[in-house]
């Protein structure tokens, strides 16, 4: 059975979702999408769940094989999830579909909300010089504002597998392009279900459960202080090397002297660090990691916290 969840988000910093002209006038829910897949699968790889070499745009489905299966076994989510066991698909593919398969989420609807701008609204430069005289552009136009988003999902992976990535992309992960500049970072304002608006400890999930695809033991806490999949820590750019850490997790460094500034003043500093180390190392691995503005909820305010998040890890070794 489909949920339907609207999700509204507002802009931590620009987004960008451009389209074959590489101009946004609009937010692309191909592009959202694609962005929630991607740090999803990151999120499977330091899981230690197997998907296949991450080739999904491989995976595909028999139809006529298929259709015969369904009339066989039914449509409901245990029959179509045994089936998708058959055609040894991947949870990323069972999810967000692949080649025959629409997947169980997807995006139905996207309204803007209240007062936006498909400009400069932030009066960015286009250029910036950093590093010894490093010049790096800023993609416009982008998106500045409040959207809702219109998710039709089926109701088995609402609490198991959506909400913690919801959670998780509020905390670390980037949406659309342009991450390489700090792009995409979005607050979630409000989650409503069928009407019904819903607290942040009802969606604020810490853990996923990969049970639903014969994974055991395959979930994980974000906030434990003995992660799986994620190493946090807080210092000074001093510390930037532990973002290079061979642990097989996703590595975040928050940096406290840059704690609260806005976008425009604090990606600039982030961008003249990584520059810096980038020279200083001389590591290919640097373009994996990743400028991240973020927030931490306590008392109800929002405290906003700059640093870097880096998944240098990710198929380390064997990138295509």
């Amino acid at each position: 059975m489909k949920k339907e969840i609207k999700v509204k988000f507002k802009t931590i910093t620009p987004l960008w979702t451009g389209n074959v002209y590489m101009k946004t006038f609009e937010i692309r829910p191909s592009s959202l999408i694609g962005t929630l897949r991607f740090w999803f699968e990151i999120i499977c790889y330091f899981s230690n769940l197997k998907l296949d070499g991450f080739k999904y745009e491989k995976e595909k489905i028999d139809f006529e094989k298929f259709q015969n299966m369904v009339l066989d076994k039914g449509a409901d989510f245990k029959a179509l999830n045994n089936i998708f066991s058959e055609f040894r698909l991947s949870s990323s593919s069972r999810i967000f579909g692949c080649n025959g398969w629409k997947g169980w989420l997807r995006i139905k609807k996207i309204e803007l909300i209240g007062k936006f701008s498909f400009d400069n609204y932030l009066n960015l430069n286009k250029k910036i010089t950093i590093h010894k005289k490093q010049k790096l552009y800023f993609s416009m136009p982008y998106f500045w504002g409040t959207y809702e988003v219109t998710f039709e999902i089926e109701e088995e992976i609402v609490g198991p597998i959506f909400y913690p990535l919801l959670y998780f992309m509020e905390l670390y992960g980037f949406w659309g392009g342009k991450w390489k500049m700090g792009y995409g970072r979005l607050k979630v304002l409000n989650v409503n279900v069928e009407g019904e608006n819903l607290n942040g400890e009802q969606w604020r999930k810490n853990e996923f459960k990969f049970e639903l695809f014969g994974y055991k033991n395959k979930s994980f806490s974000i906030n434990k202080e003995e992660n799986d999949i994620l190493k946090v820590e807080e210092g000074e750019k001093e510390k930037f090397e532990i973002l290079f850490n061979e642990n097989k997790k996703i590595n975040v460094l928050f940096l406290n002297s840059l704690y609260g500034k806005d976008y425009s003043e604090a990606i600039k500093e982030l961008l003249k660090i990584k520059a810096e180390k980038k020279a200083e190392y001389g590591k290919e691995e640097i373009n994996k990691i990743l400028p991240l503005i973020t927030y931490s909820i306590q008392n109800n305010k929002n405290n906003y916290k700059l640093g870097f998040i880096s998944i240098t890890n990710f198929l380390k070794g064997s990138e295509k």
